[in-house]
């Protein structure tokens, strides 16, 4: 008999596979939420569930107010020179050296190292940090001896933008500096190393003497005139003008429309000090207009002056050749340290951006500078050669409205922002860069915590609705189980009732057939009376076997073997037999008690069949166990029946249909000449 439990296990599967569903949806829906990148629900949950992501946006908001204070490089088309670049190398572990090189030692005490901005031709693109080597040395010659003063590695990978890398170290007395490029890069698919700077700044305090250097190097392409190892320190970066941003607009400085493009006598314009001030640098900056450094003279010369319009020094390195548009860059003549009175600017040669515009020479500042210091100072144009444009005329410049005046020349700033020194320049690009990459990594680590709140959300909700399905499952096998048990007291009431009531009339009523039958000598009756035996017989091990199976706690196992024997004396009534159970007599009780209910099923109907339609003489039984399997032979010698018969579906059906029950194996075979055998066998454990 199935027992009641199974409603309460088919119940439980049920609810097993609902949470596997609702599992899978929300795990589905998670999937799909981390590849839309996270969303503001995910950041909302993030903020208010991880104090690491709190602290995370605390932090990017400082970085970016801090970003605000430092410069802002320039990011359009490079312009200016383009700095050195080595000749192509098969092997990336060749060295590439520069060498700089003072008259007399110089105390220095940091390296700042720009990368290259070009267009490659093979792709037509703007490459960021080519042919940046992956390890630079910087090497110091003192007394004799090469000292390494700094190394860097895989500097310029996370953040390519072109910002410089600044390397600070204790200062240190030296008349040569040596950059070791090895480990090159190559930027196209052919195996051509190279390594490559656009500009190089070597400070002594905040003055950059890289341009007092003499400067050489191996394998530098000295024959390319936007590439070559004078333009490392000409100080034309690929990043603009030294400055930091300015919240006020900037008025424009000087702006000459001139007559002549060459003309007869030089145009001069000078910038008196009010007292005799020490300078060792002139910076001019440009100013843009349409494009960067159109207007910036292209010839001229810059020349110092006493009180009495004596030339003290004079640079002029641009007065014979054109100097190359410096974009966005400033020019900066240096000179020893020397007190002056005045500034001249002589321009040779003004600037015609087309042919058929008028000769130009703009400039945003002009700034007196000692030491990298660019100085402020309350100067004048007290005389000039040519007449910038009045204060009340106006620049219309793309819709804003912007000032020409004579003030603005000397102002301190440019039209972005406040002339700075070029030290503070560099360390706040460098900052910049320092910044950026944390901002960079924060922000990962923002998205992989608002995806893994959003996973611990959804995951959440999975377990929660998991446990509720759960005590849903448990509430409801609780229940069954106990009206399992109170069907189970029911059936053990009603198997006791019928154990003792029941049992024990058919006990009473076999034993008075039994006597009976003894006392009587007419045949009619002893029939009547053993058949009565014989059933109330067969029906109390019947209702023990169903009370075994049902309840085992009230009925309890019996012999089969004897009783299968006794079977055999009820049914085959006047029929000899011969009953073999020697071994399987002792594997009896350890039968289930439906295998035995449907043992005796089978083993009742094989019997009837040979007493009702065989017709035979003498029927052999064997009951044997071997290996865990139950075999049962049953052989007469009756009318037996052909092969095809046999084979056909209704004959012994019910026999047949009980042996399938069983899942055993059933051999029948019979000859037309006589008898039938029957073999059954099963597997008991």
């Amino acid at each position: 008999m199935r027992p009641l439990c199974y409603k309460p296990i088919l119940s439980a599967t049920i609810v097993a596979r609902t949470c596997l569903i609702v599992a899978s949806l929300l795990a589905l829906c998670a999937c799909d939420s981390e590849k839309s990148g996270g969303d503001n629900l995910d950041r909302k949950l993030a903020s208010r569930v991880s104090s690491s992501y709190r602290d995370n946006a605390l932090r990017l908001k400082a970085i970016s107010e801090e970003l605000n204070t430092h410069p802002i490089p320039y990011r359009g088309e490079p312009t200016g020179t383009g700095g050195f670049l080595a000749w192509w190398l098969s092997d990336p572990k060749k060295k590439i050296e520069l060498v700089f090189e003072w008259d007399k030692e110089r105390a220095i005490d940091s390296v700042a190292l720009f990368p290259l901005r070009l267009y490659l031709s093979n792709g037509g693109y703007c490459t960021e940090n080519a042919y940046w080597p992956e390890t630079i040395e910087i090497l110091a010659t003192t007394d004799g001896k090469l000292v390494s003063l700094a190394t860097l590695r895989d500097t310029q990978k996370s953040i390519r933008r072109s910002l410089p890398e600044f390397v600070e170290f204790d200062a240190i007395e030296t008349s040569k500096l040596t950059i070791v490029c090895t480990d090159l890069t190559k930027e196209t698919a052919f195996p051509q190393y190279s390594a490559g700077f656009s500009e190089i700044f070597i400070f002594s305090g905040q003055e950059n003497i890289a341009p007092l250097a003499k400067i050489g190097g191996n394998r530098a392409r000295e024959d390319k005139r936007t590439l070559a190892t004078e333009y490392l320190i000409d100080e034309q970066t690929p990043l603009g003008l030294p400055e930091l941003p300015s919240k006020r607009h900037a008025d424009l400085g000087i702006f000459f429309p001139t007559i002549k493009r060459i003309p007869k006598k030089p145009y001069v314009c000078e910038l008196t000090f009010p007292a005799p001030t020490p300078i060792d640098a002139v910076r001019l900056d440009p100013a843009i207009i349409h494009r960067p450094g159109q207007s910036f003279p292209v010839r001229f010369s810059i020349d110092l002056l006493d009180k009495n319009r004596h030339i003290l020094k004079s640079n002029t390195t641009y007065a014979d050749e054109p100097f190359v548009n410096p974009g966005l860059n400033p020019y900066i003549a240096h000179f020893d340290k020397t007190s002056v009175s005045a500034i001249r600017l002589n321009v040779y040669e003004a600037t015609k951006p087309t042919p058929r515009s008028t000769p130009i020479i703009q400039l945003s500042e002009i700034t007196p500078m000692l030491r990298g210091v660019p100085l402020k100072i309350e100067a004048d144009f007290r005389r000039s050669t040519i007449t910038p444009i009045r204060e009340s005329q106006k620049f219309e410049d793309t819709g804003i409205q912007r000032f020409w005046t004579m003030e603005s020349i000397h102002d301190g700033m440019t039209q972005s922002g406040v002339v700075i020194s070029q030290r503070d320049w560099v360390s706040g690009l460098h900052a910049r860069q320092k910044l950026l990459e944390e901002n960079a990594a924060l922000e990962d680590a923002q998205l992989r915590i608002s995806h893994m709140s959003g996973l611990t959300a959804v995951w959440g909700a999975t377990a929660f609705i998991i446990a509720v399905i759960i005590a849903a499952a448990a509430v409801i096998i609780r229940s069954r189980l106990r009206m399992h048990k109170e069907v189970q007291a029911i059936r053990e009431r009603i198997a006791s009732d019928l154990h003792d009531e029941t049992g024990s009339n058919l006990a009473v009523i076999a034993l008075h057939a039994s006597q009976l039958r003894d006392n009587i000598t007419e045949p009619a009756v002893y029939e009547k009376l053993n058949a009565i035996f014989r059933l109330s017989r067969e029906s109390i091990f019947g209702l023990r076997e169903v009370l075994h199976a049902a309840t085992p706690a009230v009925g309890r196992p019996q012999n089969i073997a004897n009783y299968m024997e006794e079977l055999a004396v009820l049914i085959l009534v006047g029929i000899p037999f011969e009953f073999d159970a020697t071994t399987f007599t002792r594997q009896g009780e350890k039968l289930s008690p439906q295998l035995r209910k449907d043992l005796i099923m089978f083993y009742k109907e094989a019997l009837n069949n040979c007493r009702r339609h065989a017709g035979c003489t003498l029927v052999k039984i064997r009951i044997s166990t071997e290996s865990n399997q139950l075999t049962i032979e049953v052989e007469d010698d009756g009318i037996g029946m052909s092969a095809e018969k046999l084979n056909k579906p209704q004959t012994l059906r019910t026999i047949k249909q009980r042996a399938a029950r069983l899942g055993a194996n059933l051999d029948l075979r019979s000859e037309e000449s006589g008898g039938l055998y029957l073999c059954l066998k099963t597997r008991i454990q």
